[in-house]
């Protein structure tokens, strides 16, 4: 054999020299044997002398290259070859995907790096390497195949069974004679594979994998192509037994299905019969029964096989009962209990052992059903109507269900709790809020009283001082109008702190109602509120662009206003004309107005005290005021879900900023 005839070789189909020279070229600096096809039909016809692989152009002069892949595919003969797709036109995700679902093993748009097509081919060629060995080994499984457990058998193009192992005529209850030479489709034969399916098989020549129930085993069908001496092709077929899998799977979605139902809050004894049906179906020949602890006694939890006089024997039996059965012993000591033999084991009673025998429970398995918290809550129970020992996978199956029976019961007694915990609470909130009510209903009244019953005498007062200051002035000397005078003040001053007590007060409590609203008339409004106080200190004011509407409470917001503007005319350093600017910015969902002046400033360290209750900063004689304004403010933006703040330092002014949701 030459070196040349070592070579592996590509065909290259594509009607494009250029493209192919470039792409040939790569190739055969790798050491690749070239041979090159212009129209589709060339490419069949050149396919049939087997290359290592085919790179085939979408776009050719007769036949597309979607088309020709897919009869290379289609033919027996180059089915195996692999094709790698090429395009510089079809190089859409739907274009790839049509490729690739006719047949291709790859597909790459060009133009593509002459490296990538190299390692791209040698990539699919080991690929088709490893394939064929497998397939090759497969054919040759004669030796060893007899000792896999699992069926396995050789089928041919019409389905016959060509060979077969021990393992599959296990599997089917009948001798390798009655399976070899008859269709694997035959009823008679122990068919296990429908034969719409193996005709499916052989008309997309593709791996199948069916799961199929016989009786009560569930059986999974494999079937891979393979070529025979190159004439027609089969399908090697592995079974398996599955059943335990199946079974496995379902006794977790019932499980699953348990604690949903568990979560959606069915009752417990619900849960525990699910839970029972459900252990009965993997264990045929068991009867389950599960007994809870309430109050120190036994009580039937669930049992679906068990009749109601064998469950009534059990009503108030201590669970710590000596000497009266095996699932006592097992809720009292907390451990696994088995028994081989009911009718010889000591640790149960005469009457019970009778009980048991009368109906047939002839030995049985106990393990005790804990609570986080080491409690013992119960006791799982399978009986048995032979005398002998649980195997381990029937052991295995109570540990798993106890457990199963330890979440459900935690779970529906936690919820319980929680319930009347929900409504221990909801009783100490509406109590709560009665109390708060009365509380509301006391304040208001108490508001009332300061508004009506303490304003009245106190304005008396201040009117009376003032006749006997106009009146009877002139008659008292210095020191006796200045009494007068501080009287007239002194009650001035306590009706305005009582007025702005009840503005709080409202703030805090009344219902808003908001509504979108222009804050640009409230602005402009000051100048006209103010003028008098504007006019006497020389104050400039300046209103630059009020962005609206905003959405909030109009009077509150009016409120917000008046005390911020106020504020700024009021806090300036003696004989210094105070200069006002107030202006909006947009922002994210919100719109933010700022009012700027020239005053005495605020210390950093002031900033948050300055919005509460009573706090001042001067007295009263440098700067008049209740030192409840700002406390107003914050409570008025706050209750119209706004934000509020400023930026200051002493000697520089301040400005404050109010941001509400714009509208």
């Amino acid at each position: 054999m030459t070196a040349a005839s070592l070579k592996q070789s590509i065909l290259i189909v594509d009607d494009n020299e250029q493209s192919r020279y470039v792409i040939s070229r790569s190739l055969r600096q790798a050491d690749y044997e070239i041979w090159e096809a212009y129209t589709g039909r060339e490419a069949l016809e050149l396919a049939k002398r087997k290359p290592s692989l085919i790179i085939l152009d979408v776009k050719l002069p007769d036949i597309n290259g979607f088309d020709v892949c897919r009869q290379l595919k289609k033919n027996p003969v180059t089915s195996f070859i692999p094709v790698l797709q090429t395009s510089a036109t079809f190089v859409r995700s739907a274009d790839r995907i049509q490729g690739l679902d006719e047949g291709a093993d790859a597909y790459l748009a060009l133009p593509i790096e002459p490296a990538e097509v190299v390692a791209t081919v040698k990539s699919l060629i080991r690929m088709r390497k490893a394939e064929a060995e497998a397939i090759n080994l497969a054919i040759q499984w004669e030796a060893t195949f007899d000792a896999i457990n699992d069926g396995i058998c050789l089928v041919d193009d019409a389905g016959v069974v060509v060979r077969c192992n021990r393992g599959l005529a296990a599997l089917l209850g009948k001798p390798v004679a009655d399976i070899v030479g008859r269709p694997f489709t035959d009823p008679s034969s122990g068919a296990i594979l429908d034969a719409v399916i193996y005709e499916r098989f052989k008309r997309s020549f593709r791996r199948e994998v069916i799961e199929n129930k016989i009786g009560d085993r569930w059986f999974r069908i494999t079937l891979d192509p393979v070529m025979q001496r190159d004439e027609g092709w089969g399908a090697v077929c592995v079974v398996c037994n599955i059943t335990d899998q199946k079974s496995h799977e379902h006794l977790i979605s019932g499980q699953k299905d348990i604690l949903e139902r568990a979560a959606s809050g069915a009752p417990i004894s619900q849960l525990l019969s699910a839970l029972v049906t459900l252990i009965e179906s993997q264990a045929p020949g068991c009867t389950v029964q599960v007994l809870m602890v309430e109050d120190g006694k036994l009580k039937v939890g669930a049992s679906s096989r068990l009749l109601d006089e064998y469950n009534a024997a059990l009503a108030d039996v201590p669970y710590d009962a000596k000497r009266y059965s095996a699932f006592c012993d097992a809720a009292a000591s907390g451990d696994v209990i088995s028994t081989t033999d009911i009718r010889g084991d000591p640790r149960w009673g005469i009457e019970w052992k009778k009980n048991t025998e009368k109906f047939g429970l002839k030995a049985c398995v106990c393990a005790p059903i804990w609570s986080p918290d080491k409690t013992i809550l119960g006791t799982f129970i399978l009986y048995f109507h032979e005398r002998r020992k649980p195997d381990p996978s029937q052991l295995n199956l109570l540990e798993v269900s106890t457990r199963q029976a330890e979440l459900v019961i935690d779970r529906i007694r936690s919820e319980m709790a929680l319930n009347e915990a929900n409504r221990t609470l909801e009783k100490k909130v509406a109590e709560r809020t009665a109390l708060l009510t009365e509380t509301t209903s006391q304040l208001e009244s108490f508001c009332y009283t300061i508004s009506h019953d303490l304003r009245a005498p106190l304005r008396t007062q201040q009117a009376f001082a003032g006749i006997l200051l106009e009146n009877y002035g002139p008659q008292l000397d210095e020191e006796g109008r200045g009494h007068l005078q501080r009287i007239v003040k002194a009650a001035g001053r306590l009706d305005r702190l009582v007025s702005d007590l009840l503005a709080y007060s409202r703030i805090s409590r009344s219902e808003l109602r908001f509504e979108p609203i222009a804050w640009e008339g409230i602005v402009r409004e000051m100048p006209v509120l103010f003028q008098e106080e504007i006019k006497d200190k020389g104050a400039n004011v300046s209103i630059g662009t009020i962005e609206s509407p905003v959405w909030g409470h109009f009077l509150s917001l009016e409120t917000v206003i008046t005390n911020l503007f106020g504020n700024a005319l009021k806090f300036v350093s003696p004989g210094v004309a105070p200069r006002i600017k107030i202006w909006t910015e947009r922002g994210a969902g919100a719109i933010r107005l700022s009012v700027q002046d020239n005053g005495i400033g605020i210390a950093i360290e002031h900033h948050e005290r300055i919005f509460g209750v009573f706090q001042r900063l001067h007295t009263f004689d440098e700067y008049p005021g209740t030192g409840i304004g700002l406390a107003i403010v914050r409570k008025a933006v706050e209750r119209m879900n706004g934000r509020l703040g400023l930026s200051s330092e002493p000697g520089r002014g301040s400005v404050f900023w109010v941001e509400l949701p714009s509208f």
